[in-house]
């Protein structure tokens, strides 16, 4: 994690450098005054494609043979942020750099693959105790592990066209985030059973109490010089660059949408 942490932040502060010594080419001292300052605020989510750990004491609902595992489980992990931010832009307006504080909801999610239209073939099995020769399951639709995190989010964006009323632009940005509340769901395939939802949250890891994304984007920046602003960009990818961040699954990359709106200063 903290070479990846350290390759993220040596990627950003190279990108900054390289884009000042850009605007300082092209900028006379009176320029350099005039960089702009905008208040934002924005909200938006990221949908990962994660793995199944290989998880002794879950199987799926397809066979019982001991070298069958996690077969028939579906996985995700899903997050929605919210953000109030602060950007300067350089005097040419190409360039933006961010810095802001986020609040994020991290979902990992583990479920049983629905193959059919079958709903009593909609769940997996949970192994809960064993004690000698007695082996207790639990049929189990789903688990949710839900993450709250205040993070600081770090970005920077091109705009390499000239200022008009709908103005692309890329995105490269990061987040650190730590973690405030956990909590899980665990839904059974009988009602009966939802007494033991505590027992079966605590077989599985708890998600690490701190969190970092990075992420690139394309968007379009919407408004006039001046004015209020709105920005809405796609990230892709997005890539979850610690470990256990979301406890149950294990995160490949992502893509999402972010919307803002930015007032001047």
């Amino acid at each position: 994690m903290k070479d990846k942490l350290f390759w993220l932040i040596a990627v950003l502060i190279t990108i900054s450098f390289a884009a000042t010594a850009q605007e300082v080419d092209t900028e006379t001292p009176s320029e350099v005054k005039t960089r702009k300052w905008f208040a934002g605020a924005g909200t938006g989510f990221t949908m990962y494609g994660a793995n199944t750990p290989d998880y002794k004491f879950i199987r799926g609902n397809i066979g019982w043979h001991d070298h069958v595992y996690n077969n028939d489980i579906a996985s995700f992990a899903f997050s929605w942020h919210a953000d109030l931010n602060l950007e300067m832009q350089s005097a040419n307006s190409k360039f933006g750099y961010s810095l802001g504080v986020r609040y994020t909801t991290y979902i990992g999610y583990l479920g049983a693959s629905k193959y059919d239209n079958d709903d009593d073939d909609d769940f997996f099995y949970v192994r809960l105790k064993e004690s000698g020769t007695q082996t207790d399951y639990l049929r189990v639709k789903s688990v949710n592990q839900i993450n709250s995190y205040i993070g600081v989010p770090v970005e920077f964006r091109y705009l390499p066209f000239r200022p008009m009323l709908f103005r692309p632009y890329m995105k490269l940005g990061a987040d650190f985030n730590f973690k405030i509340n956990d909590s899980s769901n665990v839904k059974f395939k009988d009602d009966a059973m939802d007494k033991y939802e505590g027992d079966v949250a605590k077989l599985f890891d708890e998600a690490d109490d701190f969190y970092s994304t990075m992420y690139f984007g394309l968007g379009v920046k919407v408004g006039r010089v001046g004015k209020v602003n709105f920005n809405i960009d796609a990230r892709v990818p997005a890539f979850v660059i610690t470990g256990n961040n979301a406890g149950i699954v294990e995160p490949i990359a992502g893509a999402g949408f972010n919307f803002s709106v930015q007032v001047p200063l």
